[in-house]
């Protein structure tokens, strides 16, 4: 890699992340009382933001939601009752990992439920717009520029034509199963030339590597661009 390359990957600009780490219980419903759950949240230093409980509920009847419920400084904190997800999303990588760790050690410690013990899989989402010194749709476009298929498409369209997206996933894997991952890297639609927008889904039973992937994303996506860039 030439010094001049070295140095545009040093330009980068990583903006507008948002990255969530979830687990998804092997449950018909969440195994505690969403109610319950913020109350303790507030008493660890969390912010309400999840609509307040009806008034008047009758005893046994359980509350559910989906949605947000509360945040502490960047970190947001999610559940879905009927789906038995919690989420925690934040900025940056570490603090969605704290997030997440916090809050299932609340539900472990006070409401009498282990989530990690229910896990049917753990999730990233992630996104992060990257603007470049290069030229996104120029750099994807290169990637497989010279491929007889992109030949073949050019001709059967009359005119030249190139990649726009760049999908990556498990080679022969069917999305609708628990190990699974997608990265998806385009140019941004408005600044097309400048921005990249990427995308990812990281999908394991395996929490270690969920998590360590969580750690990597941004190193990950490093390498992924430098690979597209030296095109």
């Amino acid at each position: 890699m030439s010094e001049a390359q070295v140095e545009i990957q040093k330009q980068r600009t990583f903006k507008n992340m948002s990255i969530r780490f979830s687990i998804r219980m092997s449950c018909v419903l969440a195994p505690f009382d969403t109610a319950e759950l913020i109350d303790l949240l507030m008493r660890a230093g969390y912010t309400r933001i999840a609509p307040q409980t009806p008034m008047g509920r009758q005893p046994g009847i359980r509350f559910t939601f989906t949605g947000s419920i509360a945040r502490k400084g960047e970190i947001i904190i999610d559940v879905n009752d009927e789906r038995g997800v919690l989420g925690a999303t934040s900025p940056l990588p570490a603090l969605t990992i704290q997030g997440l760790n916090e809050l299932l050690q609340i539900v472990k410690t006070n409401l009498k439920a282990d989530p990690e013990s229910m896990a049917a899989f753990y999730e990233l989402i992630g996104h992060v717009e990257v603007e470049t010194q290069l030229n996104p749709l120029e750099k994807i476009g290169q990637v497989f520029e010279k491929s007889k298929a992109i030949e073949e498409f050019s001709k059967i369209l009359g005119e030249d034509v190139s990649l726009f997206s760049l999908r990556l996933a498990p080679k022969g894997e069917i999305p609708n199963q628990t190990e699974w991952f997608d990265i998806t890297i385009e140019p941004h639609l408005i600044q097309t030339t400048s921005t990249y927008s990427i995308a990812a889904v990281y999908r394991s039973r395996d929490k270690s590597k969920v998590q360590k992937f969580t750690e990597e994303f941004l190193s990950r996506i490093t390498e992924i661009l430098n690979v597209i860039e030296a095109s």
